[in-house]
């Protein structure tokens, strides 16, 4: 979705400026592209700039780019910082089982990857999507709360 709407607009620049234009800004294609965008900006920023993992005319992946992303993935950073993490009060992992963004295919390497190096962490996956789920904050406040407390 965010690619097509990308394209449409022709650039990133293009889709932000008629995105602040719009009056309904609540649009399921425009919380997609933006999370791209966000993505963008935290994992491969060019000075000002973004720079997107992939072509807006023809969805192709830029390699280069994607390396970036890739360097940053949290699943893959477990390695280099198990010993960081072990050290943590307190990590929480909870992922709804139809997520939208399928965050829980990555969520569940996590997990599995804490497990391995015997990381102690909070884990679950409930029946539900991304977006919408401020019931779950009963279980993620109260955590956060006794991890502070201790």
């Amino acid at each position: 979705r965010a690619i097509e709407q990308l394209r449409k607009f022709g650039s990133v620049k293009e889709w932000i400026d008629s995105y602040w234009r719009r009056e309904n800004k609540h649009h399921r294609d425009d919380l997609n592209t933006l999370n791209v965008i966000g993505m963008s900006a935290f994992y491969s920023p060019k000075g000002e700039e973004i720079e997107l993992p992939f072509d807006i005319e023809t969805g192709e992946i830029i390699y280069d780019v994607w390396k970036r992303w890739l360097e940053k993935d949290p699943v893959r950073l477990v390695d280099s910082y198990k010993d960081n993490l072990s050290q943590l009060k307190l990590i929480f992992i909870d992922v709804g089982k139809r997520d939208e963004y399928n965050i829980q295919y990555g969520s569940r390497i996590l997990h599995k990857k804490l497990e391995k190096y015997g990381i102690k962490h909070y884990y679950e996956e409930f029946n539900d999507g991304h977006n919408g789920i401020s019931y779950r904050y009963d279980i993620s406040i109260s955590l956060i709360e006794k991890s502070l407390l201790e």
